[in-house]
């Protein structure tokens, strides 16, 4: 998982190099930001046997780049990974598993509180959280206020200050900021994008 194409993401990843890292982390920023990047590369680093960096030859590194990994799942606003649908509330549809419901939400939590069985820890995402309701955010809560060291779920939203005030003290905050523009077409031209600003 390269996040190298995105300058403005290293002093996020600087800042985490080391193993000790926050249970719960919400990633807010503008869209298109590269934020879901960062919190793949993180999940990947946590989920890694090398704990330094994503090694990408490990067993863990080899289950996570083929979305098979049996310690990490994630939500999206309309979908998530297959390894949640074994959590479904009864009388739930594959439909209500998402970020946004509360059945999404309930299925992440079972997950979370599974014992890992490749890596030494679990790992979660929320694709854009943004959309997430009071009730889900509420269910959410009830498992970050009991996330053990070695669980992490990575909170991912295109809105600033969007949660709960009770789910942001109980999360490390990383706010991506926009580029300034002379970056940005710097690195718009480093893409291949030519007359483009």
């Amino acid at each position: 998982m390269s996040v190298d194409r995105y300058p403005w993401l290293i002093n996020s990843i600087k800042t985490y190099e080391d193993s000790n890292f926050p249970s719960s982390v919400i990633i807010e920023g503008e869209s298109g930001l590269a934020k879901s990047q960062l919190a793949m590369f993180f999940a990947q680093k946590l989920l890694c046997i090398d704990k330094s960096s994503p090694c990408g030859v490990c067993n863990s590194c080899n289950y996570f780049v083929a979305n098979s990994h049996p310690d990490f799942c994630f939500l999206d606003s309309d979908s998530c990974s297959s390894a949640l649908y074994s959590f479904m509330p009864p009388k739930s549809k594959k439909t209500d598993i998402v970020s946004k419901k509360i059945d999404g939400i309930r299925a992440l939590n079972d997950f979370i509180s599974m014992t890992h069985s490749v890596s030494d820890r679990r790992v979660s995402i929320i694709f854009k959280a943004h959309f997430m309701t009071t009730q889900a955010q509420n269910g959410l809560l009830k498992t970050l206020e009991e996330l053990p060291e070695n669980k992490h779920i990575f909170i991912i939203s295109d809105s600033r200050k969007y949660f709960l005030p009770t789910i942001y003290s109980r999360s490390t905050l990383i706010s991506i900021n926009s580029p300034d523009s002379e970056d940005l077409d710097q690195w718009i031209q480093d893409q291949g994008y030519i007359d483009f600003s």
